[in-house]
């Protein structure tokens, strides 16, 4: 891993943009998931909480398609 990796350390997180699953260590992956997990249950009992407002948070998904199936769309 690089100096861009994402760890279990919350502190490798703090400013970071996540861009590739690349970035991530093992750890970095279980801290991710019990996060989420954490959120979760806190959306289910209070409805959520005010630390993202006013952030943007975007999903993109890149898939490359194979030179077939463009053809086949034209």
């Amino acid at each position: 891993m690089d100096e861009n990796s994402l760890t279990a350390d919350p502190s490798t997180w703090n400013g970071s943009n996540f861009v590739s699953v690349k970035q991530l260590t093992p750890e970095g992956l279980q801290l991710l998931f019990s996060v989420a997990k954490d959120m979760k249950a806190l959306v289910r009992s209070e409805g959520g909480d005010e630390r993202l407002k006013h952030r943007v948070l975007a999903n993109v998904f890149y898939e490359v398609k194979g030179e077939d199936e463009r053809i086949e769309r034209i």
